[in-house]
């Protein structure tokens, strides 16, 4: 599921730079993105039990929002030398401060490190699984598009 995860995310849309003013080149953004892409997959591994989707499916939904959060993985997003919501969002979940997350665990979610990473891609799986929770069309998905093996 890796290399399938990671290939579409290779094939997404790049985020858009002026003319000469990319911060990374295509590799090196290749391999930022496939690093993301695995830690997707290896975040995604167990679902919380109120998630109704298979870990292919988590994957997918956590690979999107983060991608459109992040403004298609932009690097500056990433590495937290640009920041959402005038300041309020931080990292590719482009989380806020709030009761779950504060200080110095909130700034950790910056980063383009494999640490920093998985830090963000785990809180954006949590906060999804809270709103899943608590979202009645979730809990109303068709049984044929929810067949998670138990």
């Amino acid at each position: 599921m890796i290399e399938t995860l990671v290939a579409v995310l290779l094939s997404l849309p790049l985020p858009w730079y002026a003319p000469g003013e990319a911060p990374e080149t295509r590799a090196e953004r290749d391999d930022r993105v496939a690093m993301i892409g695995r830690v997707i997959v290896d975040e995604t591994a167990s679902p919380a039990e109120q998630m109704p989707w298979t870990h292919a499916e988590l994957a997918s939904v956590t690979a999107t929002i983060l991608w459109h959060e992040s403004w298609r993985f932009r690097l500056d997003v990433h590495d937290d030398t640009r920041r959402g919501d005038d300041g309020d969002s931080i990292g590719l979940p482009q989380a806020h401060r709030g009761p779950w997350i504060d200080g110095a665990e909130w700034e950790a979610l910056a980063g383009t490190d494999e640490a920093a990473t998985r830090r963000a891609v785990a809180y954006a799986v949590k906060v999804l699984a809270f709103h899943v929770e608590r979202w009645p069309p979730c809990k109303e998905i068709p049984p044929s598009l929810n067949q998670r093996p138990h």
